[in-house]
């Protein structure tokens, strides 16, 4: 799980509540707090949260269960006349991009870090270790629209970051540290992805390393996303928590057109949820709907009371871990404190035992073994190369193949 080093001066700035009454309520976020000092609190996160890590994130929750700012964060998302266009030989090495544009941003180095971090922090929990995800942050006004998302030639040479000297794509794999750590991600591919600019400019080599040309400094207040990846909604998760990061800051953000398609539209999901069922499952009995739709309100959800029975839920578009009514529910129980609920003993008392085919199954197994049959079950994915060719077996042709292996 990934440590968040939070700035304490900035967290507070940005919260609006001093550090001990933060550090006190972080274990309520899913958290826990791994070190204090002066200057920095260092805060490991559940993977279910990607939108906390970051000193934004964990403010805008904080504010929202400390009663400082309830409800739904608002964003207004404008046009930016920019747009992507996607190579179609990038279906089969990298396919899916997403992009915004942010506006407007005063970036100090509390900022740079927490922004930084975040990516790095993305790239573990929704990219798989770049694989499934990977993140580009470039200085707009370094660059000029449109932009252009391709399959390059391993040959091409631009300035990698943090080099002054122009590589080749192949160069970067096999020297630059980023190259060598992600090369596997693409190595095998007979073209790489690229994104570049309507000049040629290189912006950035996914899921490798961004070019040294659109670097992020102190001096940037126009920024140009890129997520890419293998998977659509990962991908839309990364672009919407980066870019309600950056509204924290103070920023504006802007869609991009990607082949036709606009994007973020930053606009909640909704749905109806019963008071009832919430009210089985947390054990809070007195729960009425008002009282709900408050509590939500708490962590940051829109809310209207459609009934005595139910609630409607409007769900920001950063919370990438609400898959079910059960993870609302769980939230009720959260803004309204574990230690409020009161304990209580089952209303019956049994007892398990095997079922009859489990039963079956560990008579059948004693069997085996002791004729010398040795059991295997093996919870892992395996290639064709290891099962059969190094085992100097027939290829069986019925096995199952896993699309885009992680």
């Amino acid at each position: 799980m990934p440590i968040v080093k939070l700035n304490n001066e900035y967290l507070t700035r940005l919260t609006r509540a001093d550090i001990q009454t933060i550090r006190d309520n972080l274990p309520m976020m899913g958290s826990e707090v791994e070190r204090e000092e002066e200057e920095q609190t260092d805060v490991q996160y559940f993977p279910n949260r990607p939108d906390l890590y970051s000193a934004e994130g964990t403010a805008r929750a904080l504010r929202g269960y400390l009663g400082i700012e309830t409800g739904l964060p608002q964003y207004t998302v404008k046009p930016s006349g920019i747009t992507f266009t996607v190579d179609e030989n990038l279906k089969d090495i990298r396919p899916y991009l997403g992009s915004a544009v942010i506006r407007n941003v005063n970036m100090d180095t509390h900022m740079i870090e927490s922004i930084m971090g975040l990516q790095e922090s993305l790239h573990w929990a929704v990219g798989r270790g770049r694989k499934k995800v990977a993140i580009g942050i470039h200085d707009l006004d370094k660059i000029e629209a449109p932009f252009f998302y391709k399959a390059a030639e391993k040959s091409l040479e631009f300035v990698p970051l943090d080099y002054d000297v122009s590589m080749s794509m192949e160069q970067i794999l096999d020297e630059h540290p980023k190259g060598k750590a992600y090369a596997k991600i693409v190595r095998d591919f007979p073209l790489y992805p690229l994104i570049a600019d309507a000049k040629g400019n290189v912006c950035s080599f996914p899921p490798i390393i961004n070019g040294e040309l659109t670097r992020v400094t102190e001096e940037t207040h126009n920024i140009l996303l890129d997520v890419t990846g293998i998977e659509p909604r990962a991908v839309m998760v990364a672009v919407n928590i980066l870019c309600a990061a950056f509204v924290e800051m103070g920023a504006e953000v802007e869609t991009v057109e990607v082949d036709g398609v606009v994007m973020p539209t930053m606009t909640p999901a909704e749905r109806v949820v019963s008071v009832d069922e919430c009210k089985k499952l947390t054990g809070i009995f007195e729960l009425t709907a008002p009282m709900m739709a408050e509590l939500l309100e708490k962590m940051r959800f829109g809310c209207e009371v459609v009934d005595e029975d139910a609630v409607r839920v409007f769900v920001p578009c950063y919370r990438s871990d609400i898959m079910h009514d059960c993870d609302i529910y769980e939230d009720v129980a959260i803004a309204y404190g574990y230690d409020k609920i009161p304990a209580t003993l089952p209303p019956s008392f049994t007892v398990g035992k095997p079922h009859p085919v489990q039963k079956l199954y560990s008579t059948v197994r004693n069997v085996m073994v002791g004729l010398q049959f040795i059991e295997n079950t093996p919870f892992t994915l395996t290639s064709e190369t290891v099962s059969y060719a190094m085992m100097n077996r027939e290829e069986n042709k019925k096995a199952l193949h896993v699309l885009h292996p992680i």
